[in-house]
């Protein structure tokens, strides 16, 4: 599942869903809210990313100079 989410460029779920995943099932909760928790990750992960400028450089952190 991983790798397949990887290859879709959902980098932001592979990278949460393991810990989504058995977090998710330690509380209980249901399928549906397991997706929001992968779907927030994603748009977090997207968002970060949208920072990020060549070699990782942070532009925000220009920004604020």
């Amino acid at each position: 599942m991983i790798e397949a989410f990887a290859q879709l460029g959902l980098k932001g779920m592979a990278g949460a869903f393991d810990e989504t995943v058995t977090t998710g099932l330690q509380r209980n909760r249901t399928a549906m809210e397991i997706l929001a928790d992968l779907l927030r990750a994603e748009t977090s992960h997207r968002q970060a990313a949208s920072h990020e400028g060549p070699g990782g450089l942070q532009l925000r952190r220009l920004a604020d100079q």
